[in-house]
């Protein structure tokens, strides 16, 4: 398991093409991605209700399956716990969360035999990563650009995330008060499956 430290804002897509270039300025392009994402939970989205999230991602390399656990909010921060396992096909494989480790994060009284897909994310992806020498800090920062799907329904989808690699937290908060300088951005804590299951079925 690895700990997630991450902090989520929103902004219009009026203000990406700013917030963009001053990325490309400060910070290092990395990687530009296609992704699709299938997210799975209970008939009665439990693992929702839990605050927990479980997907597979399906990318030109294969398939990954992911589970992160609920987050404790520190400051706007968000840290949860995360697996992640590459998988040989695009197929939930329930055997995994028979790990030990993972049975003592595993929410209450989720069968793992109910799960199926309820909605996906197809969007692109475009990542940079800011460093900071003087403490050894690095973040990388996505934009995610793309659609929440949820059989016929749509929802449009623009987030960025800023998420702590290496080093001291606190700059997660002096990074995005600098983009905050370029673009109005808002902090968000709503993860894409809250969104989902919100609308109208």
């Amino acid at each position: 398991m690895t700990k997630e430290i991450e902090l989520k804002v929103r902004l219009s897509e009026a203000n990406l093409p700013a917030l963009t270039d001053f990325l490309n300025q400060v910070a290092t392009p990395a990687d530009h991605s296609t992704l699709k994402n299938d997210y799975y939970d209970t008939p009665a989205c439990a693992l929702s209700k839990a605050k927990a999230a479980l997907r597979i991602r399906h990318t030109e390399g294969g398939a990954e399956q992911t589970l992160k656990t609920r987050g404790q909010p520190q400051a706007g921060l968000q840290i949860r716990g995360e697996w992640n396992w590459p998988l040989s096909s695009p197929a939930l494989d329930v055997s995994l969360f028979e790990q030990a480790e993972v049975q003592d994060a595993w929410p209450a009284g989720v069968d793992a035999k109910t799960l199926a897909v309820v909605f996906g994310t197809h969007f692109e992806r475009q990542a940079w990563l800011w460093t900071d020498a003087s403490s050894d800090t690095t973040i990388e920062v996505v934009i995610d650009q793309g659609l929440i799907v949820a059989g016929e329904l749509e929802q449009p989808l623009l987030e960025v995330e800023l998420e702590l690699k290496q080093g001291n937290a606190n700059l997660l908060w002096t990074l995005v008060a600098q983009m905050q300088s370029v673009a109005p951005l808002w902090i968000s804590d709503i993860i894409k499956l809250n969104v989902a299951i919100a609308w109208p079925t």
